[in-house]
């Protein structure tokens, strides 16, 4: 029971993290998404 909620809570962070590597890559500094991005997984990990 707990090794399914420790494999998704860990998607979950490296879905997070390439979305703020995405957004980082696209918006070049334009927009606060990269930031939001990176703080949700950060706080995901920090759990």
């Amino acid at each position: 029971m707990l090794k399914p909620l420790i494999a998704l809570i860990f998607v979950a962070i490296v879905i997070s993290l390439f979305s703020g590597l995405y957004f980082l890559m696209t918006d070049r500094g334009q927009s606060h998404r990269t930031v939001n991005s990176l703080f949700s997984g950060s706080a995901s990990a920090s759990c």
